[in-house]
């Protein structure tokens, strides 16, 4: 599971019979400006994994919020984007993401899901390979695209 809040990003994994099998506690800034933030969040060793979790399996909210953070600690960082789309199931989960919230007509976490993919890909040519190489996730976006409203 995923919660966010005083500052903190909690990740808990489930053990069996949902015994808590691991949490994370990871601190959050939301300022674009807050480079050194990102960086740190970045290297803390977990952090994509449980994020695209939250995003693959989350309740709704905590998908919104998971795309949300890593659109933040993607942002004008290339190591942090590089690690973003390098992490198991990442495109797989976005493209999951986006089919989901786009037929639940959730658009507000479909525009974050497609921000997080964008920012991604923003001058990282091998991310843009990788996505090209995942053609769920091409023709999930070539479907918003033909969407009329």
């Amino acid at each position: 599971s995923y919660k966010m809040g005083d500052g903190f990003m909690t990740f808990t994994e489930e053990g069996e019979a949902g015994t808590s099998q691991d949490t994370r506690r990871v601190a959050v800034m939301h300022s674009r400006n807050a480079t050194s933030n990102r960086v740190e969040i970045g290297q803390v060793e977990g952090v994509f994994e449980g994020l695209i979790a939250a995003i693959a399996s989350g309740t709704p909210d905590a998908r919104y919020h998971s795309l949300r953070a890593l659109s933040q600690i993607s942002f004008r960082n290339a190591p942090n984007k590089r690690q973003f789309g390098q992490t198991p199931n990442a495109m797989h989960s976005l493209s999951l993401c986006i089919e989901q919230t786009r037929a639940g007509g959730d658009k507000k976490c479909l525009a974050e899901a497609c921000r997080a993919l964008s920012l991604m890909v923003s001058g990282d040519r091998e991310n843009q390979q990788l996505l090209m190489q995942h053609t769920e996730v091409v023709q999930s976006l070539e479907q918003i695209l033909a969407d009329k409203e």
